[in-house]
């Protein structure tokens, strides 16, 4: 059973494909995940950009650097930082709800994102003091 209060990687099994290049998968019930309800992607970044300054409320996400170094900034409402580097698509990072997250772009990155829960605005907390106060 996954670790489901801490951000952390995900073990993602990859296979070569010899000439046919690599495989990778997630298997959500190996991994004791639910599946996800959504997922995006972000690309076609044309200058060093910064996303993101939120957090979510009950919402889990899963990242993918899919091209590029992608830095991730997360910090817990009790301050502790942690910060991953997502520069391979064959490592995930666990997102679990409550961190506020930074994330920096480099120029062509590219990063998947799966997410548990279906959009809705109400799941986003976007002032980072609401965010270091909030209980649900």
């Amino acid at each position: 059973m996954q670790n489901l209060k801490n951000p952390h990687w995900l073990e993602i099994p990859t296979h070569l494909q010899g000439d046919k290049g690599k495989l990778s998968l997630l298997d959500f019930e190996k991994l004791g995940l639910v599946s996800p309800k959504r997922a995006y992607w972000i690309y076609d970044i044309d200058t060093i950009s910064d996303r993101s300054n939120l957090a979510h409320k009950k919402q889990y996400q899963i990242l993918i650097g899919i091209q590029g170094k992608i830095e991730v900034e997360l910090e817990s409402q009790s301050g502790e930082t942690h910060i991953f580097y997502l520069d391979s698509p064959s490592k995930a990072l666990f997102l679990p709800p409550l961190y506020w997250q930074k994330i920096k772009f480099p120029i062509s990155s590219i990063m998947l994102c799966m997410a548990s829960e279906a959009y809705s605005t109400d799941e986003y907390i976007r002032d980072y003091n609401t965010f270091k106060t909030y209980s649900d």
